[in-house]
């Protein structure tokens, strides 16, 4: 099914959407009335806020350019750059709190600088750990542009122009969660111009919240079920998800036709104070159709009887007791349609490893019947005869076919098509290496141009002459790996034309045996894939100056706990791993007698995907550049086009290496001390005995059913 939609307002709405909710209020004096200030250019202290300036210790500032309109004398505080306003609420918060924050804000006028843009920052920073400098405990921030058309040498402004008012909703689950339950502290920042702000609040929102709907086809069009949480108890802060005991109905708007604004179409009052969650059902809606809809929540001090409320929200501003309405954000939500559509297209499971059974589904979301017979099913263009189909009963259909012990052969595009409609695509890739470099002196395979591969299905060579770069050494360990290479990092390097890992599912390991020399030009690139060969990559795996390895790309990198030992073999691993949320990278470095293994995840970081980028060996920049290559030597180099697991990574050490990682918490019971004296090490030895032997002599100097404890 479409997802709902939510509109929630990290972004200026208009005034009146807030204009009679039910909020909290948690900063006073917002509106600058007083002190009284008389004269030209006064400075005053302002009650409740913290003033500071950059150039020095200077009281802020109300301006006596005055914004006339129901307060003809009202004052305004006038913002210059380098200058802030804060004020500490003395409010906490807890995740799905709604904030409420209202301003104004005016450019000044009377400036004659043309070319200047006048804005400020408004943040919501965390009381006790908000630090200006490195940013930490920044909850929440907007810049605020009052730009507009200035009239030089006029002192006095016109009224608040309507789109200078500022509104905003905000949804506190948004916020850093391990500044919950802290206080709350308001901050202006001046950036840029001279710019007024005036009546500014802050308060907590009753708000109902946490909208979703479930539709199907109805009798006269499609039914929906919505569904929202009720406010919470806005008048106490930080109450978790306790429900406003003061809301007394529940008024439901929807809009009648897309684009038009949500009108009244009934009502819920089954205790909605005693029951978090509300729902209603809206029958007849048209198919295709974006609608808004919104809920109003009525308190008990509401008039009885229920006053004419119109058709629009808005409608209530007019009522005796305005204040006694809290409506919600609008929301927003797309009607099936009745014509077939493809919702989606997946595989279970999603990445298979040769021999698995696979089944690819694709769901149909339609308001009408569809048929088996309309489902068509091909893979390369061959159609495929056999296929599932299920009627799921709630306006969408489920149709699958198997692949059954799947190879390699299988991989490619499934296509599944309704006729005289939609269709819908899902590639399938198997997972397998795509490349294993042994680095050997294999002349029978040596055409004087390439290096080839030899040891995987696709037949992969990188450009660079061994006879003139690089020269054949003993591998990490000789009777296992045999060779290895040695590069040289000033011109060392080798392009792989074809090889583009990371354009299946955004997933891919790199292995590998590096001898790491040092790099005197910084970073020791041992692979990287680049845009070409004369613009930046945009993921790598290097060795840093400090030797920790380095896996990442352009937006985030894991950095090993360990270094890369010098001058000596190990093991190293760098995984990119798809999730939900994006990329995850690991930086894996293994000793070669396996006794410490080094693993780092964190967020990753990849560059847009070129359809044919380089894939480089030993290097990152163009050979005839100031390289950040890799000095030292490399052996048995693999690719693989999946995220390989911790098991499967400490399983490819062990075949090349006979030794086992090891393990402390599955360490013999036996192991109990190594040199260090420090816990087991893997290895019953000497150390082991000593450790044995020097507790049963202590146990000889005591009661012996101590020693039985």
């Amino acid at each position: 099914m479409r997802k709902l939609l939510l509109v929630l307002a990290l972004a200026a709405l208009p005034a009146a959407a807030f204009a009679f909710a039910g909020i909290n209020e948690v900063i006073t004096h917002g509106g600058f009335e007083e002190p009284a200030v008389t004269g030209t250019g006064v400075w005053v202290d302002i009650v409740g806020w913290e003033e500071k300036n950059a150039n020095g210790p200077l009281d802020s500032k109300l301006g006596n350019d005055r914004i006339p309109g129901a307060e003809p004398d009202n004052q305004v505080l006038r913002l210059k750059p380098n200058f802030h306003l804060s004020q500490p609420t003395g409010a906490p918060w807890q995740a799905g709190d709604l904030l409420v924050l209202t301003l104004n804000g005016h450019e000044a006028h009377w400036r004659s600088d043309e070319g200047k843009v006048d804005e400020f920052e408004v943040l919501i920073v965390d009381t006790e750990n908000y630090d200006d400098v490195t940013g930490d405990g920044i909850l929440w921030s907007e810049t605020v542009n009052v730009d507009g058309t200035r009239e030089q040498g006029v002192s006095s402004a016109p009224d608040w122009k309507e789109n200078q008012t500022f509104s905003y909703l905000i949804d506190t689950s948004q916020f850093p969660q391990e500044y919950e339950g802290g206080n709350l502290t308001l901050r202006l920042d001046a950036l840029n111009g001279v710019a007024w702000a005036d009546n500014i609040s802050l308060g907590f929102s009753g708000a109902a919240y946490g909208a979703s709907f479930q539709q199907q086809p109805g009798v006269s069009g499609i039914d929906v079920d919505l569904s929202w949480m009720a406010g919470k108890d806005y008048m106490n802060p930080g109450s978790a998800n306790d429900v406003n005991p003061a809301i007394a109905d529940q008024y439901v708007y929807v809009s009648n036709a897309p684009g038009a604004e949500p009108n009244f179409v009934g009502a819920v009052g089954a205790d909605p104070g005693q029951v978090a969650e509300s729902t209603y059902q809206v029958t007849g809606l048209g198919y295709d159709t974006e609608y808004q809809w919104q809920v109003v929540e009525v308190l008990d001090t509401a008039v009885d009887p229920i006053p004419d409320i119109g058709d629009g929200v808005n409608e209530l501003q007019n009522a005796s007791v305005p204040e006694a309405y809290i409506p919600s954000e609008k929301w927003s939500f797309v009607t099936m349609s009745d014509e077939p559509v493809f919702e989606s297209i997946s595989s279970s499971p999603d990445f298979p490893e040769p021999g698995d059974d696979v089944t690819v589904s694709a769901v149909i979301e339609s308001a009408s019947s569809v048929l088996a017979s309309d489902i068509n099913w091909s893979f390369g263009g061959i159609p495929i005869s056999e296929h599932t189909f299920t009627d799921n009963q709630d306006g969408t259909y489920t149709t699958s076919i198997t692949v059954e012990d799947v190879s390699l052969a299988d991989s490619g595009e499934y296509t599944c098509s309704i006729t005289g409609f939609s269709q819908i695509s899902k590639t399938l890739n198997i997972k397998r290496m795509l490349a294993h470099w042994k680095m050997d002196s294999d002349a029978a395979n040596w055409d004087g141009t390439y290096l080839l591969d030899v040891c995987t299905e696709d037949p992969v060579a990188y450009n660079a002459d061994p006879n003139d770069y690089f020269s054949f050494v003993d591998g990490a360990i000789p009777a296992q790996t045999n060779q290895g290479i040695t590069w040289n990092g000033q011109v060392g390097g080798a392009d792989v034309p074809g090889l583009n890992p990371l354009s299946e599912e955004g997933d891919m390991t790199i292995t590998g045996w590096v001898h790491y020399e040092g790099n005197t030009n910084g970073w020791g690139v041992i692979a990287a894939q680049k845009i070409s060969n004369d613009v930046g990559n945009y993921w790598r795996i290097a060795v840093q100056p400090t030797r920790e390895l380095s896996v990442g790309g352009a937006g985030g990198s894991a950095v090993s706990s360990g270094t890369l030992p010098l001058d000596d073999w190990c093991f190293i691993a760098a995984v990119y791993d798809s999730t939900e949320s994006g990329m995850e990278c690991s930086a894996y470095i293994i000793s070669t007698d396996g006794s410490e293994m080094s693993a780092v995840t964190d967020s990753a970081g990849v560059g847009d995907v070129e359809e044919t980028p380089v894939f480089s060996i030993g290097r990152t920049s163009n050979a005839d550049e100031a390289p950040a290559n890799m000095f030292g030597k490399i052996d048995d180099m693999r690719v693989f086009n999946y995220a390989l697991s911790e098991e499967e990574i400490a399983q490819q050490f062990y075949d090349a290496s006979n030794n086992t990682i090891c393990d402390p918490d599955s360490a013999n019971p036996n192991d109990v001390a190594g040199p260090e004296g420090l816990g087991p090490d893997c290895s019953v030895d000497m150390y082991d005995f000593a450790a044995m032997a020097d507790s049963w002599l202590s146990c000889s100097l005591v009661p012996a059913e101590v020693c039985d404890m």
